[in-house]
Formats: C-alpha cells, structure tokens, sequence
C-alpha cells in the first residue's frame, strides 16, 4: 500500500476537505446540536490531556484532510444518504435481528434496497479509505474503482455484527441518568504480517466501525475476495452476535465515541500485532 500524500486519495486533486471519523448526524443525534456547551460539552481524552470539543466540526472529530471537497461531498452524497437512512430505519429491528439473524433490507429501504445496499457499502469503503490514507498507508486502486463503479470490490472482506452488550448498556444508562447514550467505536487496526526474513509488511488490516448496536467489521487486503463482492440476489441481510462481552473494554462506558491513531512502524516480532497507538475517547462531563 503506497504512503499518503496532500492530494485526494479517490481523484488525486488537492486534499482539502476532511472527512468524519464517525457521521455527523450520529455525533449529532447523541450530543445534540453542533455547537457544544464550553462547560458541560463533549471532550477528547487521549490518556494524555484533554480538550474541549466545541461542536460537530471540531477537528478532533475528523481525519486528517485527505479528500477534496468534491469527492467529499457531491461524489459521495448518496453515500451518506443511504447510511443514515439505513442507520436510522434499522433500530426497531433490534430483537428481530437477535432472534433471525437476518433482516429483509426491504423494510430498511424499500424496493429500491439493491441500489441503496450497494451506496451503504461504499460509504464504509470510503470510510476505510480515509483512515487508510489518515495513517499513511495508502489506499489500494481496487477500492478507488470500487467507488468509481469500475469493479468489484475485491480489497474489503466484510460481515455485520450485532452487538448484544451495547444495546443493553444504552438502554441502562438511557433508564437510569435520562440520557442519550448510544456506541460509537472505530475499532483498533490490527496488522496481520508476513515474515520474510529481516524485511517484514503489513498483508492485512482488520478492524471494524460500530455504530449504536450495529458493527461492520472488515478485513482490508489486497484480493482478498478474488471474484469481488457479489451483487446480493436477494433483500436478505446476514448478521453476526457478537460476544456478550466483546474484546473492546471502552465499548462498555457511556457516551462514548473513540478514534484512534497509531505510528506507522508494525513492529519487529509476531505474525499477528497490534498497532502501537492512542485511544482518543469522546464523551459528556
């Protein structure tokens, strides 16, 4: 995967727009309004220090600048569209989804579902590719085509996941302090590697992007589905239950909304290692 530089990574005009780590109409649906209040606000806490977020554009909330406004905004606007209405028709579906496992998309986007299905996929590509480039490892030509409707995606494995203890910890804290608590979690990149001798790279990147109750976990990596993401034939959305207590402890904490960064270097030793890195967590005082 080849190093980011100032220019867009879709277009590769000048870079000058920068992209949510998280929807902003999910940052806006738990924190309210975009301008914050400068006393009982949101705040990043990095472990470190921390600093006020004055609203939904604040810079601790977005990746770095690695799209142009037009890729950012008009190319990818049906993107964000499919996203929210997907987000937001999905969270009656909650018990149905747990007892089936499956939910017909038809009840999320009506007949139109396979259009809509396939921008809800590229908005999490996009997604991806902005933390790719975020982090300096570039964004692989197969996911670009992709967005372009050029090709098949062939670079991004994917599954949804339900996530049993975020809604439980959501309804709890919602019962209990009358709040508006709901997950927002980009998971840590995990790099799965390949040793050859002394020279050692990074073949995968495993991760995930959770929204509420909802996950889409990925596997980044070149070729990974050789024939690319087949047209789904049929309205019927497979899900995964994900453990009843799962591997990322901040999940668990209310009106939270983590990001994370890391260092480029994947390390010296292990087939399988975690990107160093810091946790930056969001949340109301």
């Amino acid at each position: 995967m080849k190093k980011n530089s100032n220019k867009c990574w879709w277009c590769k005009n000048k870079a000058d727009s920068r992209e949510h780590i998280f929807k902003r109409s999910d940052l806006k649906r738990i924190f309210g309004n975009s301008s914050y209040d400068k006393i009982t606000g949101p705040i990043i806490d990095d472990g470190i220090r921390q600093r006020k977020v004055q609203g939904t554009n604040s810079r601790f909330v977005k990746w770095k600048a690695n799209l142009c406004s037009d890729c950012n905004n008009a190319r990818s606007s049906s993107f964000d569209k499919a996203y929210d209405e997907f987000i937001q028709n999905i969270q009656p579906f909650f018990l149905q989804v747990m007892k089936d496992k499956c939910l017909d998309l038809r009840l999320i986007f009506g007949e139109d579902w396979s259009d809509k299905y396939k921008k809800l996929i590229k908005y999490y590509a996009k997604h991806i590719g902005c933390r790719l480039s975020n982090h300096e490892l570039g964004v692989t030509e197969n996911i670009i085509d992709f967005l372009n409707d050029t090709d098949k995606l062939r670079d991004i494995a994917f599954t949804f996941e339900i996530r049993p203890m975020n809604q439980i910890a959501a309804l709890t804290s919602n019962e209990m302090f009358d709040d508006n608590y709901e997950v927002l979690n980009a998971g840590l990149f995990h790099a799965m590697e390949k040793n050859e001798g002394e020279n050692q790279s990074a073949i995968a990147l495993f991760s995930w992007l959770t929204t509420g109750w909802l996950s889409f976990n990925y596997i980044v990596q070149e070729n990974i589905v050789p024939s690319g993401t087949r047209k789904i034939k049929s309205p019927i959305l497979r899900f995964e239950i994900g453990p009843i207590i799962g591997p990322e402890q901040f999940e668990h904490l209310p009106n939270i909304a983590e990001k994370i960064s890391f260092i480029e270097d994947f390390g010296r030793t292990g087939n399988r290692q975690e990107l160093a890195g810091y946790y930056s967590r969001i949340k109301k005082n």
